[in-house]
């Protein structure tokens, strides 16, 4: 299976909002080249060994082009931004386990939402949000 029939398909399964579409499309388009790396380098080894019958020369000189698209150079290049995409839209194994922990820890609000909310009742004539000092 293609890397970009994969994230599609997590993807698909995802529930995001509209402000997720930016990192959706950059992970499926990291994804997407990833793939075309592997065409790339696929193509160019067959043309390659045409060359060498025909220009021995031309073909050593090729053959350093052909180390700059080399699947693990690609894969070093984009994989690591492929999952920091991944990862922002939750779809890592990190990112799920992170939430996992919060859940058990009973942070299911992040420290900011829970200042706003202290801010909100305060507000609402509620208690002060610290007590007096002694």
């Amino acid at each position: 299976m293609r890397l970009s029939t994969a994230v599609r398909r997590a993807l698909r399964e995802l529930e995001t909002v509209g402000l997720d579409s930016g990192a959706r499309e950059l992970a499926l388009t990291y994804a997407r080249e990833i793939d075309g790396a592997e065409l790339v380098h696929v193509t160019l080894g067959k043309i390659l060994r045409e060359v060498y019958e025909v220009d021995v020369d031309l073909h050593d000189r090729l053959v350093g082009q052909l180390a700059r698209v080399e699947r693990v150079h690609v894969l070093g290049l984009l994989g690591p931004k492929l999952l920091a995409a991944l990862e922002a839209l939750q779809l890592s194994p990190r990112a799920r386990a992170a939430i996992v922990r919060a859940g058990e820890r009973g942070h299911s609000t992040s420290p900011l939402d829970q200042l706003r909310a202290r801010r909100a009742a305060r507000l609402d004539d509620a208690a002060a949000v610290d007590a007096p000092a002694p």
